[in-house]
């Protein structure tokens, strides 16, 4: 890297300092950020004038009393850029777009009928795309990137989709370069999972946390580590919790090999095992509730309302989950786990994941841990996506300590 270029990533870095300082104290003076950000006073006053003129930041009002100079408070501009987000897999396609103070203000959903192929998904991508800008108008100039969550396999660096089992021929799909030549404008691409955890990490309650660990529970099973605040970056195909070997069951995993967590805790392999079940019998009240084709969500309702064979269903599964989950805790020593997913949010899920962690996990790794459920949907998927460009363009440090 050339010296003039090192000089330009340390002015940036400083000028993001300071405009996600401005983000997260509304109203703060000059001053202020002064004191918080450890730069001289010109450096300062050159970076908040640099700001201004690109219309990110803006004049909250002024403060001070009686005669003399007041100080001049400062906030986010919320139009000052936006932020376009996708999340898509064999099921359904969820596009986003968020403002410059992180609000969404539109959302296009799309559910594939029948199993699409890799061509009516890009379609789709294009099409929903398309909408979200020519939606904003006059606006969309504004739009700075697409952020993209890609399942399956993917390669960040190249901005290659390399493989995802659930839709056909969907194999080695240049998906950046394809939508930046459709549409002109910057893409980046992530792992779903990743994303979805992106925008869980910068929820209030989880951005002062450094070690974390988060799970969803869904079409397959994904986790992303957070450790040190090092997040999103690295072997993009790490963390592959759904394919870590649990039972010798002989099932054939979307991966080509058996006994995955996957082939037992993935939403195909959880109706698989309950229809099993339901042949056999029992269940009353998970068929009084849904008759003979239920959901996820079906099974947690009539657990909750004392389905005993619906609970030793959850049991079964959650003793894997719990079994993978506490392999992770030894691996990474997170602070804090959330695990997502519809069956997450079973009583008789989050006994057993607890029960089981403190039995197989080292005391010192569990005694300060917090472990939390939380359903995130496509929505929240997509608006991960769309962080993703914020993250990249704007290098939110401070946003993820």
């Amino acid at each position: 890297m050339a010296w003039g270029e090192n000089i330009d990533l340390r002015i940036n870095a400083k000028k993001n300092l300071v405009l996600n300082i401005i983000r997260e104290n509304p109203g703060i003076s000059r001053a202020s950020v002064k004191t918080q950000s450890g730069l001289s006073m010109e450096s300062i006053l050159s970076y908040i004038d640099d700001l201004l003129k690109d219309n990110l930041i803006q004049i909250a009002g002024f403060r001070g009393q009686g005669v003399g100079r007041k100080a001049v408070c400062l906030k986010i501009n919320p139009d000052g850029c936006y932020f376009l987000g996708i999340k898509f897999n064999s099921e359904m396609l969820v596009g986003t777009v968020i403002d410059f103070g992180l609000s969404m203000i539109n959302k296009k959903q799309v559910v594939f009928k029948n199993q699409p192929n890799a061509d009516e998904v890009l379609q789709e991508i294009y099409r929903c795309i398309a909408e979200l800008l020519n939606e904003m108008g006059e606006k969309k100039h504004l739009v700075v990137g697409i952020g993209i969550g890609i399942p399956g396999y993917v390669d960040v660096e190249n901005g290659i989709s390399i493989r995802y089992y659930h839709i056909k021929d969907w194999n080695n799909i240049p998906v950046k370069m394809l939508v930046e030549k459709k549409f002109g404008i910057p893409v980046f691409i992530e792992k779903s999972v990743k994303l979805t955890g992106l925008a869980v990490k910068l929820k209030k309650e989880s951005i002062k946390v450094n070690d974390l660990l988060f799970i969803v529970i869904g079409k397959g099973v994904g986790m992303v580590s957070i450790t040190g605040n090092e997040t999103y970056v690295g072997n993009n195909n790490a963390a592959e919790i759904g394919h870590i070997f649990v039972e010798d069951n002989g099932i054939v995993c979307s991966c080509g090999k058996t006994g995955c967590l996957e082939t037992i805790a993935s939403r195909r392999a959880i109706l698989r095992e309950l229809k099993s079940r339901m042949d056999q019998g029992g269940f009353a009240i998970l068929r009084r509730i849904a008759g003979e084709n239920p959901d996820i969500a079906d099974i947690v309702q009539a657990a909750e309302e004392g389905d005993k064979d619906a609970e030793r269903l959850i049991e079964y599964i959650s003793l894997y989950v719990a079994k993978a989950v506490s392999m992770a805790i030894a691996f990474f020593g997170p602070k804090k786990i959330i695990l997502s997913g519809d069956i997450t949010v079973s009583t008789k899920f989050q006994e057993v994941i607890a029960r089981v962690i403190q039995n197989r996990c080292h005391k010192e790794l569990v005694e300060d841990l917090q472990i939390c459920y939380e359903n995130c949907d496509a929505l929240f998927d997509a608006r991960g996506a769309a962080l993703l460009v914020y993250y990249n363009e704007f290098k939110a440090v401070s946003a993820i300590v």
